[in-house]
C-alpha cells in the first residue's frame, strides 16, 4: 500500500490534485487532505506514516517549511513534493539558497499554477511506480 499525505489550504485544489493522482490508477493507493498547517503537522507526527508528502509552502497555523523539517526528521524515508505560488521560494528551494543550504532536498518542487501531467508523472516516480 502507498500512502499520500496532500497538506494545502486550498480545497478546490487539492480535490483536482487527488483527482489527477487518482488518475493515475496507483494500485493500493490511500490519500488523505489537512487543509491547515497544525493539522498537517499532527498527521506527519503520527501514524501510519506517508509513503509521499505533497506540501503547500504557505499554510494557516504552521508554516511547511516547519512541516517539512518535522518530516525529514520523523520520517526521513518520505518523498516529499514541495508546492508554492512564491516562485521566489520556488527558486530558493531548488538553487538550495536561503534556508534550503542545509536542508536536506525535497525529491521535486512545483511552482503554482503548474501542469497537471507534469504533477502526475512527478509522482509516479518519486513513489517509484509504472503508470
Amino acid at each position: 500500500m502507498k500512502r499520500i499525505l496532500l497538506i494545502e489550504d486550498d480545497l478546490e485544489l487539492s480535490r483536482s490534485i487527488l483527482f489527477g493522482i487518482e488518475l493515475l490508477n496507483i494500485p493500493d493507493l490511500e490519500t488523505e487532505i489537512k487543509l491547515d498547517g497544525t493539522d498537517g503537522l499532527a498527521r506527519v507526527s503520527s501514524a501510519p506514516a506517508p509513503d509521499l508528502v505533497i506540501l503547500d509552502m504557505h499554510l494557516p497555523n504552521v508554516a511547511g517549511q516547519d512541516i517539512y523539517e518535522a518530516i525529514r526528521r520523523g520520517i526521513p524515508d518520505c518523498k516529499v513534493i514541495i508546492m508554492t505560488a512564491n516562485m521566489a521560494l520556488a527558486r530558493e528551494i531548488r538553487n538550495r539558497q536561503g534556508n534550503w543550504q542545509v536542508l536536506p532536498a525535497p525529491d521535486d518542487v512545483f511552482g503554482k499554477p503548474f501542469s497537471l501531467m507534469e504533477f502526475q508523472h512527478a509522482v509516479s516516480e518519486v513513489l517509484g511506480v509504472t503508470v
